[in-house]
């Protein structure tokens, strides 16, 4: 019987060790590949994914997530891209320059957000946003800035040259810079 995401949070959620397992099994290649594309770093990725099944385990239950794929995902990004930033502290890397790219739509020239501004506030923003792009834009645009894959691989993905991907990322960033200046968030 194959079992199903909600099947695999019941595990979860009665703490059976199993859930880490099936975790493991369905989706350690997706979960090291995202670290991978982040840190450069196979030894680095592995760890992160490790620390990202841990930190899982330890917040369902009480999280019940309603897509775990996403909320797996977003464990591993985020925990990637802090071991980054601690590893890169004042080097340049192709997932600091792609965060790079995004500061000029998200911080106003003084670097400065209203702090009672909550950024889950801002990322449901973003989402709305992604979902007025086209299908394609957001796609390229999410394997950018969340996955760190570089313009090359993205413009071999989508069969576009590398010039006209650099041009959808721009337009792209625009775009939500304008759309977070209407949202109140640009100063």
């Amino acid at each position: 019987m194959d079992m199903t995401t909600n099947d695999l949070i019941k595990l979860f959620w009665s703490r059976d060790e199993r859930a880490l397992e099936e975790t493991q099994k369905r989706y350690a290649d997706y979960c090291f590949n995202l670290a991978n594309n982040i840190l450069n770093n196979p030894q680095d990725a592995e760890e992160c994914v490790n620390d990202a099944y841990l930190r899982i385990w330890r917040s369902i239950p009480p999280a019940k997530p309603a897509n775990f794929v996403a909320y797996l995902a977003k464990t591993v990004h985020n925990l990637s891209v802090d071991k980054l930033k601690a590893r890169m502290r004042g080097k340049r890397n192709a997932p600091i320059v792609a965060f790079e790219e995004l500061e000029d739509c998200l911080f106003s020239e003084d670097d400065i957000i209203s702090e009672n501004i909550a950024i889950s506030q801002l990322q449901d923003t973003i989402d709305r946003f992604l979902r007025t792009c086209s299908e394609r834009d957001r796609a390229i645009f999410i394997r950018r800035y969340f996955f760190c894959e570089t313009k090359e691989f993205i413009s071999d993905k989508f069969g576009t040259s590398i010039s006209n991907t650099t041009k959808i990322l721009i337009r792209t960033r625009n775009k939500l810079k304008d759309y977070l200046k209407k949202e109140g968030y640009y100063l």
